[in-house]
């Protein structure tokens, strides 16, 4: 039998305007959004969100992403034997990320600045990569990611561990 797919592609927006629309700025990458690209891994684990040019290229009050994957299983939860004890469901996928934040009055490029350039410029990122998946009894999912992102020079992948919600 085929593999199936069982997520279709996604998309997703987020956006806030009016007076107070900086305070709380959006962050593009991580396990939910864009895989690949993840706080700490822009800029090092000192650096700070006014010094890191590529990280507020990440940031921003509306966001856009889009998502592809297609799903697979691996191992259904049926049973052992003849004991009743099974194994967890475990899926397989192949994925793509995209999305971009911004805010309003700032740059937008086509490409992702380097950590040189100008703070206010953004551009979309994208990734893709493989995942495992396992259901936790029905309370969340483990998930492990191998991100590869297009928009990091010299990062040729890396591996991605993260609880989600079941849904």
């Amino acid at each position: 039998r085929w593999p199936t797919v069982t997520r279709a592609p996604i998309t997703a927006g987020i956006g806030r305007f009016g007076p107070d629309e900086k305070l709380f700025p959006v962050f593009v990458g991580g396990p939910d959004r864009v895989r690949g690209y993840t706080y700490g891994s822009l800029c090092g684990p000192n650096a700070s969100q006014s010094s890191c040019n590529q990280l507020n290229s990440l940031l921003g009050t509306r966001v856009f992403v889009a998502s592809a994957e297609f799903r697979f299983p691996l191992i259904r939860g049926n049973g052992i034997g003849l004991l009743p004890i099974g194994l967890p469901p475990i899926e397989g996928a192949i994925w793509a990320d995209a999305g971009m934040a911004w805010e309003h009055g700032s740059a937008i490029r086509s490409r992702q600045p380097d950590s040189t350039s100008a703070p206010n410029v953004h551009a979309p990122i994208s990734s893709y990569g493989a995942s495992i998946r396992i259901n936790l009894l029905g309370f969340a999912i483990l998930s492990i990611d191998y991100a590869i992102p297009r928009q990091r020079p010299g990062v040729k992948g890396y591996w991605i561990l993260s609880l989600n919600p079941p849904f």
